[in-house]
């Protein structure tokens, strides 16, 4: 159990905040450089505007996972209190962050659809994530259960990514030198976001502290936070020298 104002408590804080201010920082970074591509003409323009917008929807999503978990889900003897998950009207500030997130995976996976593979699966893949996220909008959760069902089906937008991330596999194994390099870098990026979105989950925190006997949610979201940080700068290193 995190106790409010422990030492753990301000450790998950902090690191959130961080990743928060990194997301904002990297946002701001990469419009510079689409500004600068976008007068030299360059083709990886609409590539790069793709991840500028998925980490534009998580650096907005966050703020309200933040709601929902320091506020909303954090009581005076509690912090992260999963009797409260389904508890009204803080499960909506939920419900909205994992749309919003959904939005952004949905961009990065057309853009992939349309500027890496010509359109092959005509958006498909998009769509389907898209229609993760407006399920998980819309589903009445009113109890724990049900909160815990729309989280599993939340694993759907994450899962999108899996087309950006073949993609850039063929491509990596296809190619050489700097267009290798690039492909790389955003891989590792996208393994680094998916661990880290899925590990940050009721079910697991719970499977966790029970197999090792102590909390876990500190070093879990501590995880999170790191992994996050370590995806994200790579996707903007990557997309900002993209062919």
């Amino acid at each position: 159990m995190i106790v409010p104002n422990s030492i753990q408590f301000w450790i998950i804080l902090y690191a959130t905040v961080a990743v928060v201010i990194i997301k904002f920082s990297i946002v701001m970074y990469l419009s510079v450089k689409i500004h600068k591509r976008k007068k030299e003409g360059s083709l990886a323009v609409p590539f790069m505007r793709g991840f500028m917008l998925l980490i534009l929807c998580l650096f907005i999503s966050r703020l309200f996972y933040m709601a929902f978990d320091f506020y909303f889900t954090t009581g005076p003897a509690q912090a992260f209190d999963q009797t409260l998950y389904a508890n009204h009207p803080g499960v909506y500030f939920w419900q909205i962050a994992q749309f919003i997130t959904s939005i952004g995976l949905g961009i990065i996976t057309f853009m992939t659809d349309r500027i890496l593979l010509n359109f092959k699966f005509k958006g498909i893949f998009a769509y389907i994530v898209l229609a993760g996220g407006i399920f998980a909008l819309v589903y009445p959760v009113n109890n724990f259960n049900d909160f815990n069902f729309v989280e599993t089906v939340g694993i759907l937008p994450d899962l999108g990514l899996i087309v950006t991330f073949a993609c850039l596999v063929n491509i990596a194994v296809k190619t050489t030198g700097i267009v290798r390099r690039n492909a790389s870098i955003l891989i590792v990026a996208i393994v680094c976001y998916i661990i880290a979105s899925l590990v940050v989950n009721a079910s697991v925190i719970n499977g966790l502290t029970t197999l090792l006997g102590i909390q876990m949610d500190v070093y879990v979201y501590l995880m999170q936070a790191i992994l996050k940080i370590i995806g994200i700068t790579l996707m903007a290193y990557g997309a900002s020298r993209w062919m």
